[in-house]
């Protein structure tokens, strides 16, 4: 979501459901589309009417050394999108746990909610402390039956990789004599990409939207043709959560990794 009239009323539409199911407001996340999980959940336990293992999979994100996972209230906040993904130096931090959930809807909707309320503890944890909680804190389980563990990221062999597919793919060019025309194709297509993305950004007033190419540019023109164009975002002091206790529904759980 982003400052538009039309989001802003769906966090507080967001906000009503959870106080209809008996939670406190969420202040990091949306409430779940619990009725396409339920279709999903068919599909993993091939259609028997039965419990299934899920993953539940919480993902917050840091660039050097911010933290993007705001409230849904501040200004400040980012969506890593594919442009803030490019601008390098970005680090996720994931929590995995494992989720058992029924395949009677009105059982799971309450257990997705639940769940997500938990997401919403650890979100703002993480944004308090600037980590996950490593042990037992007010309603919290730790966040794992071991230490959280960094998984190295081999910049140097992918670098090498690329560099090497870009030789390999020149050589196969140059050999059928049109390296050069594939040059150009692939500078006008970089130029058609950028020109895309600043115009889908100034559209949008300054929200990004581009998870694949021509996404922003397409969102903001449908956006703006239904009324419902992107507001700037207003100024303001970066928010300041209050932990509310949740109690999660108990659940077993896996090791979970902070991923760079």
């Amino acid at each position: 979501v982003d400052f538009s009239h039309a989001d802003k009323q769906y966090v507080k539409d967001c906000n009503k459901f959870c106080q209809s199911m008996g939670l406190e407001p969420f202040e990091m996340v949306l409430t779940p589309r619990y009725k396409g999980l339920q279709c999903f959940n068919k599909i993993v336990t091939n259609g028997v009417d039965c419990d299934a293992t899920d993953l539940s999979v919480t993902m917050t994100y840091t660039q050097n050394g911010e933290k993007l996972s705001k409230p849904l209230k501040d200004a400040n906040r980012v969506i890593p999108d594919l442009w803030v993904i490019l601008k390098g130096n970005l680090t996720c931090h994931v929590n995995v746990r494992e989720l058992v959930l029924s395949n009677d809807p009105e059982v799971m909707k309450h257990q997705i909610m639940r769940d997500y309320a938990f997401k919403d503890r650890l979100l703002k944890h993480f944004w308090v402390h600037g980590e996950y909680p490593q042990e037992a804190d007010a309603g919290l389980p730790e966040s794992a039956s071991s230490p959280y563990e960094e998984v190295p990221v081999p910049h140097t062999l992918q670098n090498a990789s690329l560099f090497g597919q870009f030789a390999l793919w020149g050589s196969v060019l140059g050999y059928f004599g049109v390296l050069y025309w594939a040059y150009y194709i692939l500078v006008s297509f970089y130029i058609i990409i950028m020109v895309s993305h600043i115009t889908g950004e100034i559209l949008a007033n300054g929200q990004s939207r581009e998870s694949i190419p021509f996404e922003g540019l397409t969102k903001a023109l449908l956006f703006r043709m239904i009324g419902r164009e992107g507001a700037a975002k207003p100024e303001s002091k970066p928010a300041r959560v209050e932990l509310n206790a949740v109690e999660p529904e108990p659940e077993s759980q896996i090791p979970s990794r902070n991923v760079v």
